[in-house]
């Protein structure tokens, strides 16, 4: 795995170098407080364009996640 970043004028960077990416990445991070956060970037011709949540959620030690994102009536297909 590989770290990237996404800078306020939406170029994606790895270390200190610009990727010039053309399409749909997903990435994710988590915090030290179990939350996970997962994202879907659109880039075109090296810039973002596009950003939109896949999942948020907290894992609850011994049981199931409290889910943030997707809402629970739209996870189903409500």
């Amino acid at each position: 795995m590989d770290r990237y970043r996404i800078t306020a004028d939406g170029c994606l960077l790895k270390e200190r170098s610009e990727v010039k990416f053309h399409g749909m990445l997903n990435f994710y991070t988590y915090t030290n407080d179990d939350m996970w956060f997962e994202y879907e970037a659109k880039f075109a011709d090296g810039r973002l364009i596009e950003i939109q949540p896949k999942s948020i959620y907290r894992n609850d030690p011994g049981g199931s996640p409290d889910v943030f994102y997707p809402p629970p009536d739209q996870a189903h297909g409500a």
